[in-house]
């Protein structure tokens, strides 16, 4: 697990604990997170991405950035839960595949899931966000955020064993509001990105250490998510995971921002391109 060694409070004068939160949120988030790989003919699986499970009524997704996707064309899809000596898990039924046109200003992919594949997340201790886990709103509300994914470099196969040391990307920080010139309104979200290094905690031993800042390849398609907003101070003593929602899905890494597409217009893409799913959609959209 790779962790910021330190993470400011949302300003000057808060006297909250976000390190705290951030520690007591990454169960919750991992479950939600997997690992997305591919592998060609009579090739071994490369991974190329991450992505969040979604549970649109009884229809399971991988919502994921448009680009991971675009680079499986061709290839047979593997899904990794990046449990602890977990498998991929691959299908033979037919995957409907989304994506975004417009991969600079949107960059958005969505898998719809089989139902045997969703089964062997499920098994493997992976959960499905529900539409009222997700931060439905056409601008991000200021607060303390975390990014999740799982890169490339410290997520590659044993060949040997067959299994995957999964090690996820695990990042709190707070909105950018000034850094990216290109945003689009009620589309993109920008999170502050400081250039540091990090904490490698043992899940088993629970043992940390200073690592230097991995080349985050392979994060894309992962979680943007809000721990809590800043209207939230005066109550944060009480705070749980029931409080974490999903705001955006992470498609670039700049030099100092991370960049998204909120999570609303990943849900409109899905209504949009899954029509039976529409009125169960619309009855939690914004109007």
């Amino acid at each position: 697990m790779l962790e910021p060694k330190g993470v400011n409070p949302m300003s000057e004068s808060s006297s909250l604990d976000p390190e705290r939160i951030l520690h007591a949120a990454r169960s919750w988030i991992w479950e939600h997170t997997i690992g997305l790989y591919m592998r060609r003919k009579e090739g071994n699986p490369v991974m190329v991405g991450s992505g969040v499970l979604l549970k649109v009524a009884d229809v399971g997704f991988v919502l994921s950035a448009g680009h991971v996707l675009k680079e499986m064309n061709g290839a047979e899809f593997l899904f990794g839960s990046m449990s602890a000596g977990g498998r991929l898990i691959s299908t033979t039924e037919h995957l409907e595949i989304r994506v975004t046109t417009d991969e600079r200003t949107y960059d958005l992919g969505v898998v719809a899931l089989p139902d045997v594949v969703a089964s062997k997340l499920i098994e493997q201790k992976k959960r499905f966000l529900r539409i009222t886990d997700l931060d439905l709103v056409r601008e991000p509300l200021d607060g303390f955020y975390s990014v999740a994914g799982y890169p490339q470099v410290t997520n590659s196969p044993d060949y040997q064993v067959k299994e995957i040391s999964a090690e996820i990307f695990y990042y709190g920080t707070c909105l950018d509001h000034g850094t990216i010139t290109d945003s689009t309104p009620g589309v993109t979200i920008a999170l502050y990105l400081r250039e540091e290094k990090l904490t490698r905690v043992s899940e088993e031993k629970g043992e940390r250490e200073s690592v230097r800042m991995p080349i985050l390849k392979g994060i894309s398609g992962g979680g943007i998510w809000r721990l809590y907003a800043d209207n939230d101070n005066d109550r944060i003593d009480s705070w749980k995971p029931t409080w974490i929602r999903l705001s955006g899905i992470e498609h670039g890494v700049l030099k100092r921002s991370i960049k998204g597409t909120l999570v609303g217009y990943a849900i409109g893409f899905i209504a949009q391109n899954f029509r039976s799913l529409e009125n169960s959609i619309r009855l939690y959209m914004p109007e």
